[in-house]
């Protein structure tokens, strides 16, 4: 008898913390975008090269909107501060998109430490935010 009332009780306990359902089922529309960001460079060797820096994104469906907002930041180790040298922001909704830009330099001939952030919004039935960060880059700029 008390080893039946043992075994009704685990038996009632495992029913009670046995979840129903792990996870609500995805919606056919809800997207999610992947984003990695393209290292920052030196165009050439003279202080005065721009510095390219952006991003690849890949969503599974088209967004109704997707923006993606890229910075190239500055590290200055006179200072000890960032700095945002370069902003640069992209509105559409393509799916799959590699992009590019440039940032300038000066005659200075400063060597600071560059990296690249950018952070991915698309909407489309769902919202779906992923951020991504470079390492870091050493130029004279």
């Amino acid at each position: 008898m008390r080893i039946r009332y043992v075994a009704a009780l685990l038996g009632a306990a495992l029913v009670a913390v046995t979840p129903v359902a792990t996870a609500a089922p995805a919606r056919a529309d809800d997207i999610v975008c992947f984003i990695n960001v393209i290292e920052p460079y030196k165009t050439g060797y003279e202080a005065i090269a721009p510095i390219a820096f952006g991003f690849q994104v890949h969503c599974t469906g088209r967004p109704a909107l997707r923006e993606v907002t890229t910075k190239l930041w500055r590290y200055d180790t006179m200072d000890g501060r960032h700095y945002v040298h370069a902003e640069r922001t992209d509105n559409s909704t393509d799916p799959d998109i590699e992009t590019m830009y440039y940032a300038s330099c000066s005659t200075a001939g400063v060597v600071y430490r560059f990296h690249t952030d950018a952070i991915v919004n698309a909407v489309h039935g769902n919202w779906d935010r992923h951020p991504d960060d470079s390492d870091t880059m050493v130029a004279r700029c």
